[in-house]
């Protein structure tokens, strides 16, 4: 089995290496890795010494991919995802920055490959041993998320988050890598997942696959039905390097029964914030809008793919 890690950086060299210590301390002999940066110049060159310092290694290959700006996440894992495919990866195991593998983790996720998921994720726990419930869940019959309760050694999920993400290569054959172009950071992966499910695939959370990830959102570990996405939140368009907030997106391709109460809902959020001298773009807000209806409407084809060369420095 080819393995290759891939991980996208932003702005903490520091993460970056705790994540490849951790790695070090999976079963493997060695250890393919593919670091893309989108940090600012300063963490570049930082980022870059770490990569080099473990490339010196005798069991790490580390290659470094530093781009010309900050793409987002969606874009910095497409185009990992596309350099590890065309390296001949048999499997891809995503990593978020701030996140890492405890030992253990792959040794106990190999169990499960030759059952033929799609996607296998591991448990996610936080600083104090508690399970992260954001990170995988299955749709109500109102297109609410609920939790994934791993009461058996593994369970099925609709989606699941990218950290310690593992993908097979027959998925990427099927399906390609992240939307890069409807997201920008948060909620590709979930697309992801659901596009695997559209053609089949199947997505397993492994109970003793442990995996870290700070907890950015409060106290989400008691098992509580939770809407792991913010569905009446702010989703009106917002530019970031010249790419549109993936929100809207995300909510009406994906919710079926409600996505027209929330489309009015979020129409007078818009109008309200105008009314209130907030600046927003009422065009390209529509565009998106429009956009995001067609798709989950009449998308025709799920893969994706990336020509990573336009994207590098």
């Amino acid at each position: 089995m080819f393995l290759v890690h891939i991980t996208v950086a932003y702005n903490s060299d520091k993460d970056l290496e705790k994540l490849f210590v951790n790695i070090g301390k999976q079963e493997e002999k060695t250890h393919f890795i593919i670091c893309v940066d989108n940090s600012d110049i300063i963490y570049k060159d930082r980022n870059e010494t770490i990569c080099t310092k473990y490339n010196s290694i005798p069991t790490f290959t580390v290659e470094y991919y530093p781009l010309k700006s900050n793409y987002g996440s969606s874009a910095g894992f497409a185009i990992a995802m596309t350099i590890a495919y065309n390296a001949g990866a048999d499997y891809i195991w995503l990593h978020d920055q701030d996140g890492y593998p405890l030992p253990g983790c792959l040794q106990n996720i190999r169990k499960y490959l030759a059952n033929g998921p799609g996607i296998l994720s591991p448990k996610i726990l936080d600083e104090r041993n508690n399970y992260l419930f954001v990170f995988h869940g299955n749709y109500n019959k109102y297109w609410s998320l609920i939790p994934v309760v791993l009461e058996e050694e593994f369970a099925l999920a609709e989606v699941a988050g990218t950290a310690g993400l593992f993908i097979k290569r027959e998925l990427i054959d099927k399906i390609g890598i992240y939307d890069y172009e409807h997201y920008f950071i948060n909620n590709e992966d979930f697309d992801y997942c659901i596009r695997a499910g559209r053609h089949g695939f199947k997505v397993c959370v492994v109970r003793d696959a442990l995996y870290y990830h700070p907890n950015k959102w409060g106290n989400v570990s008691q098992g509580k039905k939770k809407n792991f996405v913010r569905y009446f939140g702010d989703i009106t368009l917002s530019k970031i390097n010249n790419r549109s907030s993936s929100n809207i997106n995300y909510y009406i391709k994906h919710c079926r029964y409600n996505f027209l109460i929330s489309l009015i809902y979020s129409g007078l959020i818009v109008v309200i914030k105008k009314l209130c001298f907030r600046k927003i773009n009422m065009l390209a807000t529509i565009k998106c809008y429009i956009s995001a209806i067609s798709y989950r409407y009449f998308y025709k084809n799920d893969k994706m793919s990336i020509n990573p060369v336009s994207y590098l420095a």
